[in-house]
């Protein structure tokens, strides 16, 4: 399962507002050619929507999902800029 910190989660919130989207789009991670990538997107009736402040802020279809595993999507500062992650968990 794929998860969103509060912190990523508030960053992104506010980047969809600031571009004026409709309230119906979302972040769509998605994975091909071993990119990991966020587009804008509608959610579909099997994806999994991950809200924040009751807006969609990601939204992941159940293959993207199965292929992330455990899952974490976070901020991660480099050299003074502030860059998305996400990270895999690894069970102990």
């Amino acid at each position: 399962m794929v998860d969103l910190t509060s912190e990523a989660a508030k960053v992104l919130k506010e980047t969809l507002e600031e571009t004026g989207l409709s309230p119906q789009k979302a972040l769509r991670l998605s994975f091909q050619d071993s990119l990991w990538t966020l587009d804008v997107d509608t959610p579909r009736e099997r994806d999994r929507v991950i809200r924040y402040q009751d807006a969609a802020v990601i939204i992941i279809a159940p293959s993207v999902e199965a292929a992330a595993g455990s899952a974490i999507i976070d901020l991660q500062d480099k050299a003074g800029s502030i860059d998305l992650v996400l990270r895999r968990r690894i069970s102990g």
